[in-house]
């Protein structure tokens, strides 16, 4: 799916941040998906690892809005009573189906306790 991003968006999502260790890199990650910030109201000076996190947020819920709007743009047909069979379809009888399942005398060993007394 392509999602426009702009040039500092791009940036911050394709850089990595440098010098920060993995466990405060995943915490800072968790933190951002826990408080979501509007791009409106980010400061510029906060952790990138930070604001890498929330442009992805971005992109997510820009992708997921656009996926939704996808699925409604399709306006399913007016329901009616008209139909079309086929000539080949005509001469289909009704399925053919077993009504009554004979049954079968179970041999001797398949025969529990219970049955044997």
């Amino acid at each position: 799916m392509s999602v426009h991003l702009s040039k500092t968006q791009r940036s911050i999502i394709n850089s990595s941040p440098v010098n920060v260790p993995f466990m405060k890199e995943e915490e800072l990650r968790r933190w951002a998906r826990d408080h979501y910030v509007p791009p409106a109201l980010r400061h510029p000076s906060w952790n990138p690892v930070f604001l890498q996190e929330m442009a992805r947020i971005d992109q997510e819920i820009l992708e997921r809005e656009l996926r939704g709007s996808r699925l409604y743009s399709l306006v399913p047909l007016e329901p009616g009573d008209f139909y079309r069979v086929d000539p080949c379809q005509a001469a289909l009888k009704a399925p053919k189906m077993l009504m009554s399942i004979p049954t079968i005398a179970r041999p001797a060993y398949y025969e529990t306790a219970d049955e044997r007394r």
